[in-house]
Order: structure tokens, then C-alpha cells, then sequence
């Protein structure tokens, strides 16, 4: 039943549809981090898309009339040049704590990983295969502190924070 269909989730949301009210992880970063590995989780389970909250409004990843853009908003643009990329499985040794997702693209690879927790996380992930650092930065404003060894990044996320690290494989030697 259903085995050849694909599966869309729609919407994903952090509160139930019905419910009424501001709930204030909605605007801020805890909602972008969940929902980076919600994106992880249901990619990994076969989701052939999924639908993140509202555009605009209270329940939206921007303000009523788009003066205003909340975290969420942050990671979708992040991960929309790579909307047409593979998941790559990303590790990261206390997904209670931390956690995102990796997408390649052609020769990039993007990691956004996220700090599910109210105090500053470091974190060490593993890089092997995804190429050379390219650029690590935080989406939260803070500053990570990054160290890159030859197999990994370490990095140190900010409470509720979140990091994009760019990788790129070389180009292919011509004969």
C-alpha cells in the first residue's frame, strides 16, 4: 500500500494548527534549529518534500507584512540553493543536543547544524569525503569558534544557535 507513492508532509508546524496564540519559539532560533532536523528526519525516512510553517504572520518565518525576517527564515535560504541536492547523513554524536543536516549539490556540500539546547555547545564533526572548508559562519549573529583538522571541523555554537559550514570538492583533473 502506497510503497511506489512519494510522501509529502505538509505542513510541519511546532504547535497544532488549531492552536491559538504566540508561541514565542516560533520567531526565534530553537524554531530553525528544530526544523533543520525535522528536515533530516523526514528526508531520511523516504519525504519527498515538506512543508515548514506559514510565510508571514505569528506562525510564519517572517512578519505580517515581510518588514521583519525571524531564524527560520535564515535556514530556509540557506538550504534553497541546494533544494535540488542529496542529503548526506551528518553525525554529530548528541543529536538531543545538536544536530542538522548536510546537502550536496554538484561539488558543494552545505552543513547547517543547530544547538537544540540554553547553554553554548562544542561541537566536533566529522568532514571526511565532503572536500575542502570553503567557509564556516554563524546564521545567529554570534561568532563560532572554528578549528578544522584534516577528518573534521570543531566549532562552538551559541545557546539555540546555528552554523553553516560550506564544503567543495576539487575539480576533476583533466586528461
Amino acid at each position: 500500500w502506497g510503497e511506489a507513492k512519494p510522501v509529502h508532509v505538509s505542513p510541519a508546524t511546532l504547535r497544532p494548527r488549531k492552536w491559538h496564540g504566540l508561541d514565542q519559539r516560533q520567531q526565534g532560533w530553537p524554531a530553525a534549529v528544530w526544523m533543520v532536523a525535522s528536515l533530516k528526519s523526514a528526508a531520511a525516512a523516504g519525504a519527498a518534500s515538506v512543508t515548514y510553517f506559514e510565510t508571514c504572520g505569528e506562525r510564519g518565518v517572517m512578519s505580517r507584512h515581510g518588514e521583519e525576517v525571524y531564524p527560520a527564515w535564515h535556514a530556509l535560504r540557506a538550504l534553497g540553493g541546494f533544494a535540488a541536492g542529496e542529503m548526506v547523513w551528518l553525525e554529530t554524536g548528541e543529536a538531543l543536543a545538536v544536530d542538522g543536516v548536510a546537502l550536496r549539490l554538484e561539488r558543494k556540500t552545505r552543513v547547517l547544524v543547530g544547538n537544540f539546547t540554553a547553554e553554548a555547545r562544542r561541537v566536533k564533526l566529522a568532514c571526511g569525503g565532503l572536500g575542502t572548508l570553503a567557509a564556516a559562519e554563524s546564521l545567529d549573529g554570534s561568532a563560532p569558534a572554528a578549528g578544522v583538522g584534516e577528518e573534521h571541523v570543531e566549532l562552538t555554537l551559541a545557546p539555540h544557535g546555528m552554523a553553516q559550514i560550506d564544503f567543495e570538492m576539487p575539480a576533476p583533473k583533466e586528461e
